[in-house]
């Protein structure tokens, strides 16, 4: 790393530790004005989905929307074209929130799965091939057949990335009912360090309809009659799962210029966050007719406020924001989304 990017990252670290952190605004404070010195090259924007059972409806809002995120850049880098400026780059990648599932059964078993099962395979909504038995793919980029994990601009261009995307974020809704959101998004950034460019801002999207429910430790065994992430979100430091400043600490340990975005379900806890929980009106259906094949209570019924994520967006403030996942349609975040990615 050259000498003066060096310095540059001393002073941004400096001032991201004395920023206030409101999630309110789309501009950093005035105390971070000295970051602003600093040549980005480009933005790195990691999508963590939800790939539950109640989430095919919330997926294929966000592969309409993204092209708001698209046109954006394009419009940006078409004016820096005839301009003589050096275009924007944005590389775009995809993870899922499956880890694993502890639970206890009936019998007050303890049960542990890490791969897909034969019933989820069933049902998935997805262009991804699974097969029964194969792990969940903690730590990777996903893509479907044929398309490129991570989707660069400077080697793809904008018509390519945006149909890609819209097949790779399409995940189904056969992952781990455990979605551990915050732990896979780090577990992805540790396998793939070089995701984040220097010099560059790292954008991570969560798109979930549940709480955030990683658990690092492997301490928490889920249970039929309780939510045990809500509780455990619940208690101090975050109970079992831990406290969220530690995967803020791990994203302010890769780069200066980090922004959260979380489309989640929201409990009003954050004024500029919509309130409410919302399902798939497609598997509700199916599980009052009878006709979804897995056990009671609905599986598709399960949401529930995501303020994990919410803390996250508050633990930096500045340009972070949160978006309700009952919104129609989340324009309006992928257009802000570019509007961060190509700010100061």
């Amino acid at each position: 790393m050259k000498l003066l990017s060096l310095a540059f990252l001393l002073v941004c670290s400096i001032c991201a530790g004395g920023c206030g952190f409101g999630g309110e605004d789309d501009t950093p404070d005035a105390a971070c004005g000295a970051c602003d010195g600093l040549p980005w090259t480009g933005v790195s924007v990691l999508f963590m989905i939800d790939d539950s059972g109640s989430m095919a409806s919330k997926q294929r809002k966000l592969v309409i929307s993204f092209s708001r995120f698209v046109e954006g850049m394009a419009a940006e880098n078409e004016t820096r074209r005839l301009s003589g400026e050096a275009p924007m780059n944005f590389r775009v990648a995809v993870v899922s929130t499956s880890i694993g599932l502890r639970y206890l059964d009936s019998s007050g078993n303890l049960i542990e799965q890490t791969t897909y099962s034969a019933a989820d395979l069933n049902e998935c909504e997805t262009s991804y091939v699974l097969t029964e038995g194969s792990p969940y793919p903690v730590g990777q980029f996903l893509a479907a057949p044929g398309n490129a994990t991570i989707l660069d601009s400077e080697t793809l261009d904008h018509a390519i990335i945006l149909e890609q995307f819209r097949a790779n974020a399409l995940l189904g809704v056969c992952g781990s009912g455990q979605e551990q959101g915050l732990l896979a998004m780090r577990r992805a950034l540790e396998a793939n360090p070089a995701f984040v460019q220097e010099n560059s801002r790292l954008i991570v999207v969560f798109l979930s309809d549940e709480q955030d429910c990683s658990d690092p430790d492997r301490d928490l065994n889920l249970s039929l009659s309780a939510d045990r992430c809500v509780e455990e979100a619940l208690q101090p430091g975050g109970g079992l799962l831990g406290p969220v400043s530690a995967y803020a600490d791990f994203l302010q340990g890769l780069t200066p210029r980090v922004t959260v975005a979380s489309i989640v379900s929201a409990s009003g806890s954050i004024p500029t966050v919509t309130p409410g929980l919302c399902s798939d009106p497609a598997c509700e259906s199916a599980c009052s007719s009878g006709s979804s094949p897995r056990s009671s209570p609905c599986w598709c019924g399960g949401m529930s406020a995501g303020s994990r994520y919410l803390d996250l967006v508050q633990a930096f403030g500045g340009s972070s924001f949160g978006v309700s996942i009952c919104e129609p349609d989340f324009d309006l975040a992928m257009q802000r989304l570019a509007t961060v990615a190509l700010g100061p």
